[in-house]
């Protein structure tokens, strides 16, 4: 990531998010209003899905919530949320390190933003936890009734269909954003190629994982290629 300064926008990431809120929302933000707004990044940057937090995603939440700020729009409570473990994320003694001489400037415009949107800094990492404890339920939900999520391959039904998506766990939709669900299938921007090769990649990475011999691992992987 390409960075020039402390701020939310004065890297890669928080200038894609600048120039997207220019080019789309900027005069715009009273008729839409502060839940519509965050409903045009969920589902179109982010593609339907609340981002994982990461490096990248940290620095495009972060951007989000300054921009709500900056134009007078109070940030909704999924984003608040968001923004509380992406600024847990980059206020890291890892992620701050990376900053350099640029380091105390970075924390302090962190902590104004949390005490902005009123996020008690000893509290993000609860915030996080708190993150973690609803993944961890959706998942473990999921496992639990493995036997009848695979059983529909013998039986398929609109019923347990409807039931095995309601059991779908974020991570399932995030990876499905990321994959298969990712791409224009036209192809007219090289986007079905991206999605599918991701999901070869993670097929393959289960495979080798569990110690699949290689004739084994590259048939897999060339049964799916597009």
């Amino acid at each position: 990531m390409g960075t020039w300064g402390a701020g939310p926008f004065e890297n890669d990431d928080g200038a894609d998010i600048r120039n997207i809120w220019e080019r789309f929302i900027s005069g715009s933000e009273e008729t839409w209003g502060a839940e519509k707004v965050w409903s045009f990044f969920k589902d179109v940057f982010f593609r339907g899905t609340p981002p994982v937090i990461g490096d990248g995603n940290a620095n495009h939440v972060i951007a989000i919530a300054k921009a709500f700020h900056a134009s007078e729009l109070p940030l909704p409570e999924e984003p608040r949320r968001l923004l509380g473990s992406a600024l847990h994320h980059q206020l890291s003694p890892a992620a701050l390190g990376a900053w350099g001489q640029e380091k105390k400037k970075r924390e302090a415009a962190l902590r104004e933003m949390a005490a902005q949107n009123e996020l008690a800094v000893e509290d993000l990492a609860l915030a996080t936890a708190s993150e973690y404890a609803d993944e961890i339920t959706s998942l473990r939900r999921w496992f639990e009734n493995l036997d009848m999520i695979c059983s529909v391959r013998e039986s398929v039904s609109g019923e347990v269909m409807n039931h095995i998506e309601s059991l779908k766990p974020n991570f399932g939709n995030y990876i499905a954003a990321q994959t298969y669900d990712f791409y224009d299938p036209n192809d007219e921007d090289g986007s079905a190629e991206l999605g599918n090769l991701r999901y070869m990649y993670l097929v393959w990475l289960v495979l080798f994982d569990l110690k699949r011999d290689t004739q084994e691992i590259v048939s897999a992987v060339e049964a799916i290629r597009l």
